[in-house]
């Protein structure tokens, strides 16, 4: 009944996340540049995008190994459902977390305190294709736990939302568990914002 299901459900990218994976595939295949970066705005489907994106990538790998990192379990159980759906693979990926325990860790949905288990006994490019997907660093800690696991970070500011506070603290938070910050993008300004510092603490370009 589940592989009917999946059948039936036919999930199609939106025209701007279309646009996205085709700038993506550009980047990587054309220009071989395999380091790509892109801001998005909560609720515009990144798991969406992810998923997609990671469809792509199996066709030419067809046994790539595959890790989800997400936080909460509420969140990783929908992102593998979304995951199954794009795929309309029923047995895509399984579940570490809480009670859930995989026979098989090669496609796999995971919380950050799984992930570190993992990384405790698997080489660190034991995986093909790694989404990790925290809030943001000043909320809770996971992004700041995650990140050295990383080469490096790129932070998001808002701008006329982050405060120079904020930032302050988001840096100390980072340099305190030694991850390398790549750069900062500021997201959301505005020709006048660049044009016209403001008076309050906040950052302005």
């Amino acid at each position: 009944k589940e592989n009917v299901y999946l059948d039936l459900v036919d999930i199609k990218p939106y025209e701007y996340q279309e646009e996205i994976l085709e700038k993506l595939d550009v980047e990587r295949n054309i220009y071989h540049r395999n380091r790509n970066l892109i801001v998005a705005a909560t609720g515009v489907g990144k798991t969406v995008l992810a998923a997609f994106d990671f469809k792509k990538f199996l066709e030419k790998n067809k046994d790539a190994k595959f890790l989800y990192v997400v936080h909460r379990e509420e969140i990783l159980k929908s992102a593998l459902n979304k995951f199954r759906q794009i795929l309309k693979d029923s047995n895509f990926g399984e579940l570490y977390v809480g009670n859930n325990k995989p026979y098989n860790i090669n496609r796999l949905f995971t919380t950050v305190h799984g992930a570190n288990k993992l990384s405790e006994r698997l080489e660190e490019d034991y995986y093909d294709y790694i989404v990790v997907d925290t809030p943001p660093i000043n909320v809770v800690s996971d992004a700041v736990i995650v990140a050295p696991k990383t080469e490096g970070i790129v932070m998001v500011v808002q701008d006329r939302k982050t405060t120079h506070e904020q930032f302050k603290k988001a840096v100390s938070s980072l340099s305190f568990a030694d991850v390398r910050l790549l750069g900062v993008v500021l997201n959301a300004s505005s020709d006048r914002s660049a044009k016209y510092p403001s008076k309050s603490q906040r950052y302005q370009y």
